[in-house]
């Protein structure tokens, strides 16, 4: 047989391709860790439909953000298995504007 077949020569390529790529991604998140997110959010949610319960009229414009990226960003992300950054989730607290740090990393 002939050791430069076309099917040995590529084998070896693309066994080190994959090998190479699973050593570069992320770790998956565990189930654990995406219902401790969901939890998370949908604390949040609660606590701005609270504050605003028996008020009639919008919500102001920085919670309006924080349902709409609940809601159409995070939730979504998290059915595919995908953590909302710690970033986005500190911005995501409800303290005051004022009150957020200056600079997250």
């Amino acid at each position: 047989p002939n050791a430069a077949s076309p099917a040995s020569v590529r084998a070896p390529c693309s066994q080190i391709s994959c090998a190479a790529a699973m050593c570069l991604s992320p770790a998956l998140p565990s189930g654990e860790d995406l219902v401790r997110h969901q939890l998370e959010l949908q604390l949040i949610l609660q606590e701005v439909h609270q504050r605003y319960a028996g008020r009639s009229g919008r919500y102001n414009k920085h919670d309006t953000a924080r349902l709409r990226y609940i809601k159409y960003t995070a939730f979504p992300g998290l059915r595919f298995g995908k953590m909302v950054p710690e970033r986005d989730m500190a911005m995501l607290s409800p303290l005051p504007p004022l009150r957020l740090p200056p600079h997250l990393p």
